[in-house]
């Protein structure tokens, strides 16, 4: 089998070690892609598009993962893919099996709609028909989230709840971290992810500046980087109970997550974009972390039925201010937070159920 990530992470190689043998293509990768994190024996491989169709049309594997059909930017590519397994199975007879991991919770055909001053019931259905055709074409799909289940069901139901591609919920939860360090907490605040509005970045500082005079021995973490660098280190620079660690290693990361108190991420709404459940928010739990997230992810309502800090993208800095002071003061132990996690990874379980041959 073989995996096709179009924009592939270090992640994605990291996860290679536990999940289901198979080559990763890829076409570009990320800020943060590492290929020196490629597990030993693992196979990873920058493509062309033309070269992952040539897979298709000759059924060279038999699972291949894709990005999921309601992936805006993939729906050209998923639709050419799924036209050449269509055709391949009439000539030959069988065909490659599709798979996806589905987590896009956004109502695109509405962001969409609004960017481009097109009517809503237009966009929605170019949508409804090009999604549903993609879909229609998979063998099996894992949702991350119920929000993501609940969005491919709102798009197109009848599709959904046909017997084929066969489905399953797995949330995509992490298993709690085998600490390297000790598991004590250090009264740090951490910022993980790009510096860039869609990830509220400004924000956590805004608040910072304000909640850090009633935090006394607190310390802010910002790691990450991006097109608002510039600013993020201006702002930082005034702060002596600030650090800045811009493109961190993965092993830095997990010092910085092994050793603090809580993660904040705060999603933004963005143009064809909508937070589906947030790395760093993953990562964040597997350490012991409090989390402060918005209702953007699309684990939202799990992390407030399990005591996290969920609250609105445009939640002002004092507010803000007043839920980090209340975290950063929470008498919870790492093992109380991951002891709501599953026994099993998500993102691996999901990966052994897309790709067994049962």
């Amino acid at each position: 089998m073989a995996r096709y990530y179009r924009t592939a992470r270090t992640v994605h190689l990291e996860r290679l070690a536990s999940f289901y043998p198979g080559e990763l293509l890829y076409q570009s990768t990320m800020y943060d892609f590492d290929l020196t994190q490629l597990p030993d024996g693992a196979s990873a491989k920058r493509v062309r598009f033309a070269d992952v169709l040539r897979i298709v049309w000759r059924r060279e594997v038999d699972f291949l993962e894709l990005a999921e059909p309601y992936a805006p930017s993939a729906i050209p590519q998923n639709l050419a893919l799924s036209v050449a397994r269509r055709i391949s199975s009439l000539i030959h007879g069988d065909s490659v099996r599709f798979t996806a991991y589905a987590i896009e919770n956004a109502d695109l055909p509405s962001k969409y709609a609004a960017q481009w001053h097109v009517p809503l019931f237009v966009m929605r259905a170019i949508f409804k028909l090009s999604v549903g055709f993609i879909y229609r074409s998979f063998d099996r799909i894992v949702f991350g989230t119920e929000d993501a289940k609940r969005n491919y069901i709102a798009l197109i139901r009848s599709s959904v709840r046909r017997a084929s591609p066969a489905t399953r919920v797995i949330e995509g939860l992490p298993v709690a971290r085998e600490m390297t360090s000790p598991a004590s907490r250090l009264p740090i605040l951490i910022f993980l992810g790009a510096f860039d509005h869609r990830k509220g970045v400004m924000r956590v500082i805004d608040a910072w500046e304000i909640a850090n005079a009633h935090l006394p021995g607190a310390r802010l973490v910002v790691m990450g980087k991006g097109p608002l660098e510039e600013r993020v280190v201006a702002r930082l620079a005034r702060d002596e109970r600030a650090e800045l660690i811009i493109d961190p290693s993965r092993d830095r990361i997990w010092d910085v997550l092994e050793s603090g108190t809580a993660l904040c991420l705060l999603s933004q709404p963005a143009n064809g974009w909508k937070e589906q459940i947030g790395l760093p928010i993953v990562e964040g739990l597997s350490a012991g972390l409090e989390i402060i997230a918005t209702t953007e992810t699309g684990i939202a309502q799990w992390l407030e039925a399990h005591g996290h800090r969920v609250v609105s993208p445009s939640i002002a800095p004092d507010d803000l201010a007043l839920v980090m002071k209340a975290v950063m003061s929470s008498s919870r132990d790492r093992s109380e937070i991951t002891s709501h996690l599953p026994a099993i990874d998500g993102r691996l379980a999901a990966d052994r159920w897309l790709h067994s041959h049962g």
